[in-house]
């Protein structure tokens, strides 16, 4: 397959992950109108792709990975993954367990 005969498909191929990017976090924001990721600007988001601001951006996974397929290429892809929580709820999680442990050490 070439690049432009596989843009827009969906495969499944084994995989073994050979490193975990933790430097950028699990998460990031998206612009409400394009997808793209939006920038803190004081209490709101601009979006530098479509130029829109909003206060409620959306979140979306952040897994970046190296993976070797078998084929002898090693590849970086922001990976899908599928759980029963959304983004938001794993933040939200994670805020309050932050905060429990803030409250635990005070």
């Amino acid at each position: 397959m070439t690049e432009n005969s596989s843009k827009g498909l969906k495969y499944t191929c084994k995989a073994t992950i050979t490193k975990v990017f933790s430097d950028y976090g699990w998460y990031y924001l998206l612009c409400q109108f394009c997808r793209k990721k939006v920038e803190s600007l004081d209490s709101k988001y601009k979006c530098n792709s479509c130029n829109s601001t909003t206060t409620n951006p959306t979140p979306r996974f952040r897994l970046q990975l190296q993976v070797d397929d078998l084929t002898g290429t090693t590849f970086e892809r922001e990976t899908q993954i599928l759980l029963p929580h959304s983004v938001q709820e794993l933040i939200n999680i994670e805020l309050k367990v932050n905060s429990i442990i803030y409250l635990c050490h005070t």
